[in-house]
């Protein structure tokens, strides 16, 4: 990778700099394993993987662009805030027990934004090729998820609050037993979901 961290270091800080051209397998422009990293004001661009950190670690205020595979990855309890990941060849962003605020993934390969036990604020995922923002037992608020190829917002056991999805090619949002309020959409599926104050226009 372009900037190591093994997983036994902590505290690590990159800042106001471009990786560019790690590919091969497994290589990051910033990989960062270890806790509480912070990883500002950084592009990275053609690698393998865009940026990585470990536990506790905090990403803002980053670009990941072109990398073959995943753009942005933080690991449980991180953060990715003020950040863009566009045109990469697997997903955008990807939050495990953590957030996502303030943050942009545009035209991936596949998707958007993942958020597994997290919250997704103010955030944005339109032309993936995949679903724009996929939410497994989280909450997306006030974010919106246009021109997805398979749904525009995938929620399943959280939240989805004043958020849109629309031009979707098949489902615009697609909930699977969560709370759906004051949202706007135009094709849907919620399936044990409870529905409030949204606008469902076919």
């Amino acid at each position: 990778s372009g900037i190591y961290q093994g997983s036994t270091l902590r505290n690590l800080r990159v800042f106001n700099g471009k990786v560019t051209g790690w590919g091969g397998t497994s290589k990051s422009g910033v990989f960062a394993d270890g806790k509480a990293s912070q990883i500002d004001h950084v592009q990275a661009s053609a690698n393998s993987n865009g940026i990585y950190t470990g536990s506790s670690g905090k990403i803002s205020d980053c670009t990941a662009n072109d990398n073959t595979a995943r753009g942005i990855w933080i690991d449980t309890f991180g953060s990715v805030t003020n950040s863009t990941a566009s045109s990469n060849g697997s997903d955008g962003i990807v939050a495990t027990f953590g957030s996502v605020t303030h943050s942009t993934a545009n035209d991936n390969g596949g998707i958007g934004i993942t958020a597994h036990y997290s919250t997704v604020t103010n955030s944005t995922a339109n032309f993936n090729d995949s679903i724009g923002i996929y939410a497994d037992n989280s909450s997306v608020t006030n974010s919106t998820a246009n021109s997805n190829i398979d749904i525009g917002i995938y929620a399943s056991y959280g939240s989805v609050t004043n958020s849109s999805a629309f031009g979707t090619t098949y489902t615009d949002l697609h909930a699977e037993h969560a709370v759906v309020a004051f949202c706007r959409a135009a094709s849907t599926l919620t399936t044990g979901s409870t529905l409030t104050g949204n606008l469902f226009t076919p």
